[in-house]
């Protein structure tokens, strides 16, 4: 009775699982350098309002699965690049749509500054870009365990888990790879010297006040 009824639950996954790839819908193409048309590996695209992304090859190619059928707006970034946003694309049922994006590379001018409130003057660029900060109101009330789980909310990262207990966590910001982005806590930076990447997953909260993503 036990393998009977094995094979009858089995079937009723099958069953299902073809179901839903029918109905689901699927958002696949290229991004690329508008002015060399060259591909732009890392580049993300995000389906805004859920929790679908992915990032480019290195052919610039892109594949979002399982896709709801319906309207949604996009978010196309790539660091170093203007972002595009409020791409408004209409799935049908089961349907595959093909869209292609090339993005503008973008010019960041600013004027140096000194930051005084360190052991030593450094300089930084003051350069107009957005910064999202999440303070300790937040933090105390998101009780987050690690970095990983504090960042994983916040428009533009996304994160990389590696699976399994303990699996290592990477984030990407904006297009970039987790090599391109730079931790620093208390001024001190946590990159791996060899990787170049941080495991956010193994970050403890303890201590920490406030997080800023530039």
């Amino acid at each position: 009775m036990g393998r009977i009824l094995t094979a009858l639950v089995l079937a009723g996954l099958v069953l299902a699982a073809d179901t839903f790839a029918r109905t689901t819908c699927t958002l696949t193409g290229r991004i690329t350098d508008a002015e060399t048309g060259r591909p732009l590996e890392g580049g993300c695209v995000f389906i805004r309002d859920t929790y679908l992304g992915g990032s480019a090859d290195h052919d610039g190619r892109y594949i979002l699965n399982g896709i709801a059928p319906g309207t949604y707006s996009l978010t196309v970034s790539m660091l170093g690049y203007e972002t595009l946003s409020g791409i408004r694309v209409t799935f049908s049922e089961g349907e595959i749509v093909e869209r292609d994006f090339a993005l503008h590379r973008t010019v960041l001018v600013g004027e140096e500054v000194t930051v005084t409130a360190t052991r030593g003057s450094s300089l930084i660029m003051d350069v107009p870009t957005s910064v999202d900060v999440i303070d300790t109101r937040i933090l105390e009330r998101e009780n987050p365990q690690n970095l990983a789980e504090v960042l994983d909310n916040v428009q533009g990262v996304f994160i990389k888990d590696y699976g399994g207990i303990g699996g290592t966590k990477t984030i990407s910001l904006r297009g970039s790879s987790a090599e391109q982005v730079l931790v620093l806590i208390d001024g001190q930076r946590l990159n791996n010297p060899q990787t170049g990447q941080v495991d956010f997953s193994a970050l403890s909260m303890e201590g920490i006040e406030r997080i800023e993503v530039v």
